[in-house]
């Protein structure tokens, strides 16, 4: 879905598209994202840098739709659960994680983040259709998508705007189309963060040791970002 993009071939292209997934891109030819190289829609620059890593690390809303693609095709059925909680794989946590997804998850709100703040050039990473139809003016948010809840049927709008086409950095486009569909949304507890979302020790090894003195005190916090030889 993300194809590698040779440096040397990058060069020579004018622009770069993504798509949802393949059968949606046959069936939704609208739902696509060009990435031209003058940064008309999206930094060039970030695509030669990064190859296709550029756009799972921000377009987070398209690849969780292929991810849910992939697991009803691989078992044959549809995914129909009331929600998906998605986390990224350097956050941690010294607490138990069910009692932390049950604290928020089962209907409390149809987007949980971990907090909102004002959006960083919102207009420079979004298709033309979602900057048409958006707000994307200085009043515009953001979240963070650390550890993050979407309901079904906030999924399925997703889903629905981007096959017409509707793509936007998700940090940006997640809160934007709750507000406009009137979905519900709420922020974690910025207690439920070791010192802040972002002061965290400073190496994975040090936060695996000071998530052991936590635990050992049975106090639950949420560390990001923590290191590969983290624990729990």
């Amino acid at each position: 879905n993300f194809p590698e993009l040779n440096p040397e071939q990058a060069e020579q292209e004018t622009e770069a598209t993504i798509s949802i997934d393949s059968t949606d891109y046959a069936r939704y030819p609208n739902g696509t994202f060009r990435a031209d190289r003058h940064g008309v829609v999206f930094p060039w620059n970030a695509v030669l840098l990064s190859g296709r890593y550029v756009f799972p690390w921000i377009f987070h809303n398209e690849c969780i739709h292929v991810a849910l693609r992939q697991w009803e095709h691989q078992r044959q059925k549809r995914w129909n659960y009331c929600g998906l909680w998605v986390i990224e794989d350097d956050v941690a946590y010294s607490g138990n994680w069910a009692a932390l997804l049950d604290k928020y998850g089962g209907g409390k709100a149809d987007v949980v983040t971990a907090f909102a703040l004002p959006a960083w050039t919102p207009g420079f990473l979004a298709s033309p259709n979602f900057r048409s139809h958006f707000n994307l003016s200085e009043n515009a948010l953001a979240i963070a998508e650390h550890v993050v809840y979407y309901s079904k049927p906030y999924l399925d709008t997703v889903a629905g705007l981007m096959r017409e086409g509707y793509h936007c950095a998700s940090e940006i486009s997640s809160l934007e189309i709750a507000r406009r569909f009137n979905y519900s949304h709420v922020e974690m507890d910025t207690s439920d963060w070791y010192h802040g979302i972002h002061q965290q020790p400073d190496k994975g090894s040090e936060c695996a040791k000071v998530m052991q003195e936590l635990r050992g005190k049975g106090i639950e916090k949420l560390f990001h970002p923590c290191g590969k030889d983290r624990i729990g």
